[in-house]
């Protein structure tokens, strides 16, 4: 089964069919695109960083507030480095066994 196709009760109704991105997702991915991955990485340890002196200062909720963007900022940058490494439409192929290190490849 590939990426590209959907499953509905046993059925493979996408079977073939591309979906394009949208808008939306191609500027956000063109912006994102521009920053080093190293950027996600940095603005994570900023927001622990952050999180733990706002928490130690006796703003608790403020630093609890700002310790769950490290993990946004960690997803965003995983996203962004297979966005770079593979494209938005999966130019290396959309069957899992055509992905490197998958088993069989």
């Amino acid at each position: 089964m590939t990426l590209d196709q959907t499953t509905e009760s046993g059925s493979n109704k996408n079977k073939g069919e591309k979906i394009p991105e949208g808008k939306t997702t191609r500027a956000i991915e063109q912006v994102t695109a521009r920053a080093p991955s190293q950027v996600w990485l940095w603005a994570a340890g900023a927001a622990i960083t952050g999180s733990l002196a706002l928490y130690l200062t006796g703003r608790r909720t403020a630093g609890i507030f700002v310790g769950l963007w490290p993990l946004t900022f960690l997803v965003m940058g995983n996203y962004n480095k297979l966005v770079k490494s593979i494209g938005s439409t999966g130019d290396r192929g959309t069957e899992a066994s055509d992905w490197p290190g998958a088993p069989g490849s």
